[in-house]
């Protein structure tokens, strides 16, 4: 049984609507889909109510962005299982997605003065369904041949690239308290893509990644993606060992958004089975 457990719509920073991830997905022989939207909600119940009388399960998801305040780092975890009609998940995608929306526009503004851009927020804002993130502005310069691609943008606007700034005032809320609320709204709270994190210079070794891991298992955190896209074996390796080590659940998901900027994420492209992953209830 194939199993997608990390994806995206075009309510966050996808670009496909949720009939037609659900449709992708029973057509990739997809059987458990998890839908993942950064800090929102509106597209799972589109997809459970679409995904009724198919072949195909349904998982209600988020990926909220999060700071672990101890290393000042930006980090995401993933909600499995939730109530979307929680009041109090909806109240911290809310305060979220506020405070990504003033990070959002400085950067835009920084870019712009930077390059003597006139870059406007409504037009980047007009590629998504839902909610703009940076993934919309490195679209932007994308066609405007400022990058050659998707993630050479989005480096840009990382720890130690050249339009990235140090947003103090708009940090996440605390990993702590997004953990909580995930579990006070019957979810379950996984660690996103750690070894990603390395490629924007944050978590860089395997000792960081620990210390990481130790921290969020005392705040509650129940599993960790092992199984993700453009992944070496190696590191693959190491976060199946912490998960063994800090008694943690298996996650994994492509991490897909569109396969066009990102082919590197196909949906169910990692052929992840039921069988590997001890998160699926």
């Amino acid at each position: 049984m194939k199993v997608d457990l990390h994806t995206h719509t075009h309510f966050s920073d996808g670009s496909i609507s949720p009939k037609d991830l659900v449709n992708l997905a029973l057509a990739r022989g997809i059987k458990v889909l998890a839908i993942t939207d950064h800090d929102g909600m509106t597209a799972v119940p589109e997809a459970i109510d679409y995904a009724k009388d198919k072949d195909i399960e349904i998982i209600p998801g988020i990926e909220c962005s999060t700071t672990d305040k101890v290393s000042g780092n930006s980090l995401h975890i993933v909600g499995l299982y939730v109530d979307y009609n929680h009041e109090g998940l909806k109240k911290i995608c809310s305060d979220i997605l506020a405070r990504k929306r003033i990070g959002f526009l400085k950067v835009i503004d920084y870019i712009n003065e930077v390059l003597n851009l006139d870059i406007k927020a409504e037009t980047i804002m007009k590629r998504s369904e839902g909610q703009a993130t940076f993934v919309h502005i490195a679209m932007e310069l994308v066609d405007m041949g400022v990058f050659d691609s998707i993630s050479e943008a989005i480096s840009s606007f990382q720890k130690g690239g050249e339009f990235y700034i140090k947003r103090k005032t708009e940090l996440f809320l605390d990993a702590r308290e997004v953990i909580k609320v995930i579990h006070e709204a019957g979810g379950v709270a996984i660690l996103a893509h750690l070894s990603k994190y390395k490629n924007h210079n944050k978590f860089i070794t395997q000792e960081e990644q620990e210390v990481l891991v130790k921290r969020l298992k005392s705040y509650g955190l129940d599993g960790i993606e092992v199984y993700i896209s453009d992944c070496a074996k190696e590191d693959t390796l190491f976060v199946k060992s912490l998960a063994e080590k800090y008694n943690l659940k298996v996650s994994g998901g492509s991490d897909f958004h569109c396969e066009d900027k990102k082919p590197y994420a196909p949906l169910g492209g990692l052929d992840i089975t039921k069988k590997e992953l001890t998160i699926l209830r």
